[in-house]
């Protein structure tokens, strides 16, 4: 087991060694070389964005893993610190654990972690909240007396993990944990007045029997007159990511009268995490994929020929809807990633189009429908790889994807989208993701095409197809450059 300092010089010594940068991504937000799954917490701290993440820079699989750190002042170029927290201490430092997910939180002029550390007892894993804390930003202080929090009777200590915490307008402090109870995934709610003594209030929500074995990554969002806590639910086949919309009664500590509603339809969006941009809007992030045992888990990819495997999500804004429920668009600070504009000046679409340059990986796609055109349809093709067909008559958004190699197509998504509106189509392609955006909802699947060159065409289906908006860009190139 490594200690402190052996596992930053062990860190120092991987990231000097030479690695490809085969299949990395152009703008979307990654890790250095090895390993990274949930983002653990963005924060706006000292005129920059903070981004933590469980990371193993020692190996391509989940391991024991640190806090990956990167800072920005715009949420799209990064710069790489040295990890926030590493396992040091008997209570993070297990081969099976380390330093487990948690948030970030700004109180005052100091910036707090609060983490789930994993360590062994009598040879089973145990799961408990730990704090630490940075005036600067770049060097963080772990608690003398962590763990601050273990877990309650009747909660199983080896499913007791990632806190996600704040702060009401009276200035108590709460944070949600996943847990699971006799087999059902929960949310465990907790209040402190300082960040160090904690009381538990009880069961926030749980799985009644519908969505899976154990909640991982719990984060309660406001969201007009109500709360929406967005869980990734282990072993529930209906849904890789559910956020329950209801009312939360903090006298109660519980999340009444719940309402399911998937924030995003694909199957690479997990352990989403929210924060509060500089503009006070609440954004939202995730891992952009998943784990082996969920349903549509196709593979990690190729990017192991790099030494590297996964990257996050593009930043998404989160609104209320007319409906009171959750609406998704990109994020605006996107818009300054588009670089050359594809000039396009009709106002229908009567044969395919395909965008020049087939070598391009990295473009944003904007387009409308009338409301009124209920035939016909629309198929983007991307490479031989991965295509988008949308069919007017039901007003429905199809998403099918397949590997370099593999013979068929595989359907990995499905938009239902809203009728006697027009379509609004938004459709970003990186070098290995399609991200989709229509009507407030969200698609996101990794594409793993290796060929050199990936056409993207545009089809009409069914004759001609009537335009209000086509709009097509180059992004910028932010991220390392691919070789």
């Amino acid at each position: 087991m490594r200690n402190d300092g052996t596992y930053l010089a062990q860190l120092l010594q991987e990231q000097q060694r030479p690695h490809p940068m085969y299949m990395r991504q152009q703008y979307h937000f990654m890790g250095g070389p090895g390993w990274i799954n949930d983002p653990n917490g963005l924060v706006w701290y000292k005129d920059a964005y903070h981004f933590f993440y469980q990371y193993n820079p020692f190996g391509l699989t989940w391991g024991e893993p640190c806090w990956g750190h990167a800072v920005s002042r715009d949420l799209l170029h990064w710069t790489q610190l040295p990890p926030a927290l590493v396992p040091s201490e008997p209570y993070d430092m297990y081969e099976q654990g380390g330093c487990f997910s948690g948030c970030a939180l700004v109180v005052g002029q100091r910036l707090y972690l609060l983490y789930t550390g994993v360590c062994e007892k009598d040879g089973h894993c145990v799961q408990a909240q730990c704090l630490a804390w940075s005036d600067d930003g770049v060097t963080f202080q772990k608690y003398e007396n962590n763990p601050v929090v273990c877990a309650p009777v009747g909660v199983d200590p080896a499913n007791f993990r990632d806190p996600k915490l704040w702060r009401e307008a009276d200035g108590i402090f709460y944070f949600v944990c996943g847990a699971s109870l006799e087999g059902e995934g929960a949310a465990l709610l907790f209040s402190s007045q300082d960040l160090f003594q904690w009381q538990y209030q009880g069961v926030l929500a749980r799985s009644e029997g519908r969505f899976g074995t154990m909640w991982e990554c719990p984060d309660l969002i406001p969201l007009g007159r109500k709360h929406m806590l967005c869980v990734s639910p282990m072993h529930c086949p209906a849904y890789r990511n559910v956020c329950l919309v209801g009312t939360f009664s903090r006298e109660e500590g519980k999340l009444l009268n719940v309402e399911p509603v998937c924030p995003d339809a694909g199957p690479d969006y997990y352990a989403a995490q929210s924060f509060v941009d500089d503009r006070g809007q609440c954004v939202q992030v995730a891992w952009a994929n998943g784990w082996d045992w969920m349903p549509q888990f196709r593979r990690w990819g190729v990017a192991e020929q790099g030494f590297w495997r996964g990257w996050f999500t593009l930043p998404r804004v989160v609104t209320e809807g007319a409906d009171k429920l959750p609406r998704f668009q990109p994020h605006p600070q996107l818009e300054t990633l588009r670089k050359k504009a594809i000039p396009w000046g009709r106002k229908e679409l009567t044969a395919p189009w395909t965008l020049p340059d087939a070598a391009e990986t990295a473009w944003e796609i904007l387009l409308e429908i009338p409301a009124q055109q209920q035939t016909g349809g629309l198929l983007l093709q991307v490479g031989n790889c991965f295509a988008l067909e949308l069919t007017l008559v039901s007003r429905t958004l199809h998403a099918y994807v397949k590997d370099t190699g593999e013979q068929t197509m595989q359907d990995c998504g499905t938009l239902q989208l809203v009728p006697g509106v027009p379509v609004r189509l938004q459709v970003f392609l990186d070098r290995c993701s399609a991200e989709i955006f229509a009507d407030g909802k969200c698609l996101s699947v990794n594409v793993f095409d290796t060929a050199p060159l990936r056409p993207v065409s545009l089809i009409p289906q069914g004759g001609t197809l009537p335009l209000q908006l086509l709009q097509v860009w180059h992004l910028q190139h932010v991220m390392e450059p691919q070789t």
